[in-house]
């Protein structure tokens, strides 16, 4: 029987009695349907190396799997790992790490993922997202489940209360839309919010890969202050009086008077450009 079903969901963890943690984010898809809309946007081919965050029981794991794709899949509750044995344990082209994402190396597999495909833990989502593109260049595709509110943020653009710098973290490094909109009703067990499913496609970043952390330096360090104007919140930032400062913004193309939930990508490159060259 499928472990998409709710029926066997409840009867796997069952069997294991296991009672599931909100502290982890854990919530199970019991819906084929959607579980076939994030295989289909993974577009799987023979040959493929996939990551997964968050195997749960291994609904999305048996799915990939059956794919074609081999699978290496992090899952940090331990207690989970006797539920994997039973459920993808057999699976030649299946491979569990009990393990915690954010502090993994992928480096470590035998080979490297070129694909991301999970139904993501809400607590790790912005985190894992803010970094991996950035540390992993060979994973050429993220697909994943994550909550409305952060699919929102992850795709925001400029302008708007959802645009931050996670947004910009992701942006500098993705082309992203969303698949498909997935409501609480099909996760056990139920959570409060809506989710979404995102299929992000990474590309080089504009600017050398030696200067991205200073570039997210900037973004971070105006945005902590998003409610501020450019002119108040650079000179802080730069350490200089806003008499050296303002020159810059004027040949940013800005005025000072923005502030930087305001400033698209482009403007936030240009604006680094000059920071680059204010600290020379």
């Amino acid at each position: 029987m499928p472990l998409v079903t709710p029926s066997e969901t409840v009867a796997v963890l069952e069997r294991h009695g296991l009672h599931l943690s909100s502290e982890l984010g854990q919530n199970f898809l019991v819906d084929a349907n959607v579980l076939k809309k994030i295989i289909a946007a993974a577009e799987l081919a023979p040959g493929d190396v996939v990551v997964e965050v968050g195997a749960g029981i291994g609904t999305l794991t048996e799915a990939l799997a059956a794919g074609g794709a081999t699978v290496y899949s992090l899952e940090l509750d331990r207690r989970l790992g006797g539920v994997l044995r039973e459920t993808v344990g057999l699976a030649e082209n299946v491979h569990i790490r009990l393990a915690d994402a954010l502090r993994f190396d992928l480096g470590s597999l035998p080979e490297m993922p070129r694909k991301l495909v999970s139904n993501l833990p809400y607590n790790i989502a912005g985190p894992l997202l803010a970094e991996w593109p950035r540390r992993y260049p060979e994973i050429e595709l993220y697909v994943v489940m994550v909550q409305k509110e952060m699919a929102d943020r992850l795709l925001a653009p400029p302008g708007g209360k959802q645009y931050a710098a996670l947004s910009l973290k992701v942006q500098l490094f993705c082309r992203g839309k969303r698949v498909a909109e997935v409501p609480r009703t099909v996760f056990i067990p139920r959570p409060h919010v809506d989710s979404a499913i995102l299929r992000l496609e990474r590309m080089p970043p504009p600017i050398p890969a030696e200067e991205v952390g200073a570039f997210l330096s900037l973004v971070d360090g105006v945005f902590a202050q998003r409610r501020k104007m450019l002119r108040a919140t650079l000179p802080k930032y730069l350490g200089q009086p806003k008499e050296a400062v303002e020159p810059g913004l004027t040949r940013a193309g800005l005025t000072g008077a923005e502030r930087p939930e305001a400033l698209s990508l482009e403007q936030f490159l240009r604006l680094y450009e000059e920071v680059k060259a204010l600290a020379v």
